[in-house]
């Protein structure tokens, strides 16, 4: 298991300031079986999970200042919507969840480099309150159908964050599960997190002193959920 690198914490009169991390250490398990998508489903774009990965903080605590942001980049490669999205995370600090409140999906244009590129204009955004929520092997997976279809052009790259809400004192830190380096495509993740100093969209380089990329899968056409059958195949890779 890789160890989590933290971000040097600024010094504050607040022993909760103290527990703000980044990023947390993964599920540590062993690769398993081919994951398998949701059934009678267009997969669109696959970055799959690395298991032995870690979570970037993607959080918005309402009852704190604590608002942490990360997104990754996608291409549109036949210009159909986007209407099921399908992500990866973990809790942590200070231990076990209750589970977020909803989490907050937005699509963005792109901003390509110098000096790197990230999210531009806001395109799409919308709370999932009706999300599934799987724990499996100390992760956890989730699908959603996305209420409208998420429009967009063929060629042309985007940028999507998913981010939890949910309390941070009677709560925990929830993350974005990295994914498998064989999925890295164009350039690496971003974050925002104005409490740890990262007031703008910034790499994860910069700012964990480690490249990473998120998982997720989109999908086009009809979302369905998967099936308990198929998701017995699913939890194979987290043993």
């Amino acid at each position: 298991m890789r160890l989590a690198i933290a971000l040097a914490l600024v010094a504050v009169a607040t022993a909760a300031w103290g527990d703000l991390e980044t990023h947390s250490v993964g599920g540590g398990n062993p690769q398993g079986p081919a994951w398998e998508p949701a059934k009678d489903a267009l997969i669109k774009w696959s970055q799959l999970p690395d298991l032995e990965g870690n979570a970037l903080a993607s959080q918005l605590a309402t009852d704190y200042p604590f608002d942490a942001r990360a997104a990754d980049d996608f291409e549109c490669v036949d210009g159909t919507p986007i209407v099921g999205v399908e992500w990866w995370g973990d809790y942590w600090n200070p231990g076990e969840p209750p589970y977020a409140d909803y989490f907050v999906i937005r699509f963005y244009s792109d901003v390509p480099g110098p000096p790197f590129s990230r999210p531009g204009d806001l395109l799409y955004e919308e709370d999932c309150l009706v999300y599934s929520e799987d724990p499996t092997g100390g992760l956890y997976h989730y699908e959603q159908d996305l209420t409208l279809p998420f429009e967009q052009e063929a060629g042309e790259i985007y940028w999507i964050s998913i981010q939890a809400v949910h309390l941070f004192f009677t709560g925990s830190q929830w993350g974005w599960l990295e994914c498998l380096p064989e999925h890295y495509w164009n350039d690496e993740a971003v974050m925002v997190f104005p409490e740890l100093g990262v007031p703008e969209w910034t790499t994860a380089s910069l700012v964990l002193g480690e490249y990473a990329e998120l998982a997720f899968v989109l999908y086009g056409e009809v979302f369905s959920p998967v099936e308990s059958t198929t998701w017995t195949s699913v939890k194979a890779m987290f043993r």
